[in-house]
């Protein structure tokens, strides 16, 4: 390990300037460069005349006035640690200069950049990536910089992904260049799971493309801290930093299942991460485990159930409470309403209060792995019903809510809306024609009733969907709802 001291103005590694490539490959590994007094210049300088520039493992420590630049036709700047002690510097960067077409071209990988005036520049550089990197407690993270004079510039071709932002007191992204283009920053975590610019969350200014975005850590980011790990959501658990190798573990969501029952819901509330409990609406379909009772309703979060009566359809409701739903006690597909899992596959601006569902809980359904496809069923013995495979059925045992091969189960909960209309329902299966299911599978659609559809799938087949509109007045506006769900093997 080499330790270069150096006083004010003094460079680490400079090269010499020649635009004609005269060195094949610098490579700078394994060393700490820091000033000598307060502060210096550059902790390195690689000018154009250089064809491949390696930077690796390095620690710049205090604080350097000058950014240290990367102006080779290729570099790679990975797994250093640029700390400016709080204070200030500026960091590292590239520069395109004189033509950002060949120079400067330069991959900033796995660097934590903590303590800086500005972490990372990209002067007039294009093709410049920046990936999992770390930068923490800077004035600015990255900024983006031209009118230095290069030519061929273009911002749209910097690439910035999968790096951690945190606690910049300026900017997280500043794009301050003048030359028009959006810089490329998706799938970054901003410091909050809201995005940049919320409460918590890293800024950005100038144009650049940050959505999506990360709601977490990225697992390729180091850490040293459980401090750099937390997405600032208690329901989600504590984030710890692995010290082993020395990257963000997942916390532990809050499992509020065990308080919740068919007449109490149980959630997780921010930003204390406990589980509260709400009885559901007086009035809500329940069974109280007694099939001679058939106006098992709900109660102040108690099932009650008073009178007598037969179960026709076998769906595990008895005659009178679906009666009492508004629901078809002949009709084994029709059921009082289910509680709402999944809200449909295209936001519709208000509409989704029209069709909601129980399995899935995502509009993508993975066959093999999703529960509402499960050859092998779990009966939940408390309510009665199944909750994967056969969802919704009743069931004494895991065994009666086996799926067959290639069949998945979904249940459709009608609004009560009275004016509800299916206007139109597809299944698609990849290669084969479109079926018009709004018929044989969806209708009827009564009002506050839930409807079990069961979607058999080819085998070997590569993708299949269906799709379903309806229309329905709610809070005074008519509102149409399109939802669709894909399967996948």
């Amino acid at each position: 390990m080499i330790v270069a001291l150096f006083g004010v103005d003094g460079f680490g590694v400079i090269t010499t300037y020649s635009e004609t490539t005269d060195v094949t490959d610098v490579s700078v590994t394994d060393n700490i460069i820091e000033p000598l007094t307060t502060e210096g210049g550059r902790a390195f300088y690689v000018n154009p005349g250089v064809l491949n520039f390696t930077f690796q493992r390095n620690q710049i420590t205090g604080k350097f006035g000058g950014r240290a630049l990367a102006q080779a036709k290729n570099g790679l700047v990975e797994d250093n640690s640029i700390d400016g002690q709080g204070l200030g510097g500026r960091g590292l960067g590239s520069w395109g200069y004189p033509d950002a077409d060949v120079w400067g071209h330069t991959t900033f990988r796995h660097n934590v950049f903590s303590g800086l005036t500005l972490g990372l520049s990209i002067i007039e550089s294009n093709d410049v990536v920046a990936e999992c990197n770390r930068f923490e407690e800077n004035d600015t993270a990255v900024v983006i910089l031209d009118n230095f004079g290069a030519t061929n510039f273009d911002p749209t071709t910097i690439d910035l992904h999968t790096n951690s932002f945190l606690d910049s007191s300026t900017n997280g992204l500043d794009n301050s260049a003048i030359t028009p283009g959006a810089v490329l920053a998706e799938n970054n975590w901003w410091g909050c799971v809201a995005g940049p610019g919320n409460p918590g969350c890293d800024s950005v200014s100038g144009s650049a493309d940050y959505t999506s975005f990360a709601t977490s850590v990225p697992g390729c980011v180091s850490c040293s801290d459980d401090s750099q790990c937390g997405d600032g959501v208690a329901c989600n658990g504590a984030e710890t930093c692995n010290l082993l190798n020395s990257m963000c573990q997942s916390g532990t969501p809050v499992n509020c299942a065990p308080f919740a029952d068919q007449c109490n819901d149980a959630a997780c509330t921010e930003p204390s991460g406990t589980c509260v409990v709400t009885p559901k609406i007086d009035g809500f379909g329940c069974n109280d485990g007694d099939l001679c009772t058939s106006n098992d309703i709900c109660q102040s979060g108690v099932c009650v159930g008073a009178g007598g009566s037969g179960d026709a359809d076998n769906d595990g409701y008895c005659d009178l409470q679906e009666n009492q739903a508004g629901c078809n006690p002949n009709d084994g597909k029709e059921i009082p309403v289910q509680p709402n899992v999944y809200s449909g596959g295209r936001l519709s601006r208000g509409g989704e209060v029209l069709l909601t569902y129980y399995a899935p809980a995502d509009r993508t359904i993975h066959v093999g792995t999703d529960p509402s496809c499960a050859t092998s069923g779990t009966c939940n013995l408390v309510s009665g019903f199944c909750t994967a495979g056969q969802v919704s059925d009743p069931c004494t045992t895991n065994a009666d809510c086996n799926q067959p091969a290639n069949t998945c189960r979904v249940v459709v909960n009608y609004a009560a809306t009275p004016n509800l209309t299916l206007l139109k329902a597809f299944y698609k299966v990849r290669g084969t024609p479109k079926q018009d299911v709004l018929m044989s599978m969806f209708s009827p659609a009564k009002p506050g009733c839930s409807r079990k559809l069961d979607f058999v799938l080819p085998v070997n087949f590569k993708r299949a969907v269906w799709r379903v509109k309806a229309s329905g007045t709610t809070g005074g506006k008519l509102r149409r709802d399109r939802d669709r769900v894909i399967y996948k093997p």
